[in-house]
């Protein structure tokens, strides 16, 4: 939603939120993100760990912000999947 390929992609997830809004009463978007995401290059397109949790969490809030600012009152819940060969972690961030 921060970095779409095209803009189409941004507004349709921001109508898809509109319509639960107004249609479905919905009062609550839960944003996920998971680490090693190829749409970002994956686990090699950074230089650490630590950088690539802050890219997706800035890219989360940044989206949070957009979508508070269009719908004030609504709850944005944040969750970050850290994808490990070990197994996956998920992060509630607020």
């Amino acid at each position: 939603m921060v970095n779409p390929a095209s803009p189409f992609n941004r507004d349709f997830i921001l109508k898809q939120i509109k319509i639960s809004y107004d249609l479905h009463g919905a009062r609550k978007v839960i944003l996920m993100h998971h680490t090693d995401c190829g749409a970002y290059g994956g686990h090699k397109a950074f230089d650490s760990e630590l950088e690539e949790e802050q890219k997706h969490l800035r890219d989360m809030e940044e989206a949070a912000r957009t979508i508070e600012s269009q719908w004030p009152g609504i709850e944005v819940a944040m969750v970050l999947i850290k994808m490990t060969a070990k197994g996956n972690e998920f992060v509630e961030i607020r």
